[in-house]
């Protein structure tokens, strides 16, 4: 049976020649890939100061602390519904009340839920553009702007993409959010791989330098290194035997760690990063043919929806929403016995106002998507997918 799986990162011997270079060197902490990174992204966006940082969220806490230091009397952070549960912890760690208000049918960001949800203690708006699809951040921009509330455009998921404007995600508002964790666009690796702060409002920019510049240096990161490759690059050869890993690791006195220290992002992750970003144009053009095969296999469907696809758009994970009927840890369970690996959706942070979010979340589920994928696994997975969905049907109406 052949097997189609998630892909968590687009690698070649490149990256990897660059890992075993950082343990030649003695360099997987420190060295000229920090350096040559930080003028890379400098370059890219060029109208606004960067600063790395191990963790993307961290860089949401260092904004969100500058944010609340010039306006301590306010303390609400203004986040669509359905978001990375990372997000609602980085307003939580800043002693924030996080506020949870509608999506689209794209999952993004309902500008007018957001302005009907402005108060007199709204600090900020974090705005992320979900799996690749970009929020409506021009007119969030405008509504934040008028309403002199400061704006997180949350790029995470979108390095390289560009809105309707030609201007690049991530640009938007005060601050923008780079990662570098896998399943995002460019990819080093999991867990405290890397991130950036954007600084796009200059007025932020010495207080961003302080704090981002006083983190420490990187370490332990090649317990990290190999808890990536294990449980998420190798998966279809390893699986997820983390048992092994440990001993692995063992036997060269590592350990793998679930730390959520904050750093600098490390020198062997920087020089991953690095050969990720001269590929960035082509590992975009690919996932947008992948969505485009996605699209024209289920263009036809009456049971398959696609609600994030649009002609030409990236997306970094393919989300496809399927009838109400159907429970998604069934439907995951029984496409992994037909050689199909899914994942769900977040589990969002609702409210009572926030029905759609709720609803959405029960219905999408993610597919395979690497950038290498052919039109013929594409119509393969697509075809398991319709008759999953059918058997569910009937055994659902046997039992009825």
């Amino acid at each position: 049976m052949r097997h189609y799986r998630l892909a968590y990162a687009e690698w070649s011997c490149a990256e990897y020649l660059v890992i075993v270079r950082c343990i030649l060197m003695g360099e997987i902490n420190q060295g000229r890939y920090l350096t040559a990174l930080s003028k890379q992204l400098m370059e890219y966006y060029s109208s606004s100061p960067i600063y790395l940082s191990n963790y993307g969220h961290h860089a949401i806490e260092v904004a969100l602390n500058i944010f609340h230091r010039s306006r301590s009397e306010r303390n609400q952070v203004i986040i669509p519904a359905y978001i990375c549960p990372s997000v609602v912890q980085a307003i939580q760690t800043c002693g924030l009340i996080a506020v949870s208000v509608d999506v689209d049918d794209d999952l993004n960001l309902n500008p007018n839920a957001m302005l009907a949800a402005f108060g007199s203690r709204t600090l900020a708006v974090i705005a992320p553009h979900m799996y690749g699809c970009p929020a409506k951040i021009e007119q969030i921009e405008q509504i934040c702007k008028d309403a002199q509330i400061f704006l997180i455009d949350d790029a995470a998921q979108v390095m390289g993409v560009r809105s309707n404007n030609g201007q690049l995600l991530g640009t938007f508002g005060d601050v923008g959010i780079l990662s570098f964790a896998q399943s995002k666009t460019l990819v080093t690796g999991i867990r405290g791989s890397g991130g950036a702060l954007i600084v796009n409002n200059m007025a932020h920019n010495e207080a961003a330098k302080l704090m981002m510049e006083a983190l420490p240096p990187s370490y332990k990161r090649m317990s990290a290194l190999l808890d990536f490759l294990w449980n998420y690059h190798w998966s279809a050869y390893t699986g997820n035997s983390s048992y092994y890993l440990g001993r692995l690791l063992g036997l060269f006195g590592w350990r793998s760690e679930k730390s959520n220290h904050y750093s600098m992002i490390s020198n062997l992750e920087a020089g991953i990063a690095l050969i990720q970003f001269s590929k960035l144009l082509d590992i975009n053009r690919q996932k947008i043919r992948v969505a485009e095969l996605y699209y024209q296999n289920l263009k036809k469907s009456e049971v398959i929806g696609f609600p994030q696809y649009s002609e030409g758009r990236y997306l970094a994970r393919i989300m496809l929403k399927l009838p109400e009927m159907v429970d998604l840890t069934v439907m995951k369970e029984k496409l992994k016995k037909k050689g199909v690996e899914s994942r769900l959706g977040y589990k969002s942070f609702f409210s009572q106002n926030t029905k759609n979010a709720e609803q959405l979340s029960l219905r999408m589920l993610g597919v395979p998507c690497g950038a290498s994928m052919t039109p013929v696994e594409i119509e393969e997975i697509c075809k398991i997918l319709h008759l999953t969905l059918s058997e569910i049907k009937l055994h659902s109406e046997r039992n009825n």
